[in-house]
């Protein structure tokens, strides 16, 4: 997680984005689960592990 939210340059970690990646971590979890066997629950998770990943490949 620290990985994904370090400041521009690699520096440090920036604490609100780490908690807006957590809270969305925790959020997507929360709705894939009341989709519980629903192709939607399988949507919603792969949706959010590709933009965090995509996120993390850009350096942002």
């Amino acid at each position: 997680m620290a990985g994904l939210a370090r400041t521009p340059g690699g520096e440090g970690v920036d604490e609100n984005r780490a908690l807006a990646e957590l809270f969305t971590l925790v959020g997507a979890l929360v709705l894939s689960r009341a989709g519980a066997g629903e192709e939607i629950s399988e949507r919603i998770l792969t949706a959010i592990l590709d933009r965090l990943t995509r996120e993390e490949g850009a350096g942002d």
